[in-house]
């Protein structure tokens, strides 16, 4: 039987709700705005008035929170930022598959 925990897990290890926390502090470290909207269930980044701005569809699960952050942040420079082996990991996956 799966617990509440079991569902804010993600694939990597840490509970999504602190990957989540993690990945917003890079957004930030790295000058990225991340907004929860309605966007029809989208995750994107974009460039707004020379602001970079992720936008996250605010009714998404924990976890596709998560996957979208990563994805949208995963081709920006954040080697000069520390980052937990899970974070990185993940950002990193997410830059290969998008290549």
């Amino acid at each position: 039987m799966k617990s509440s925990s079991d569902d804010e897990r993600n694939l990597f290890g840490p509970p999504a709700d602190e990957m989540l926390d993690e990945l917003k502090r890079l957004a930030e470290r790295l000058e990225v705005q991340v907004r929860y909207e309605s966007t029809g269930g989208k995750v994107g980044r974009c460039l707004l008035y020379g602001a970079q701005i992720v936008v996250v569809e605010r009714s998404l699960p924990l976890r596709d929170k998560v996957e979208g952050l990563a994805v949208a942040l995963a081709d920006l420079d954040y080697e000069h930022v520390y980052l937990s082996p899970a974070c990185r990991e993940l950002l990193e996956t997410r830059r290969s598959e998008t290549r």
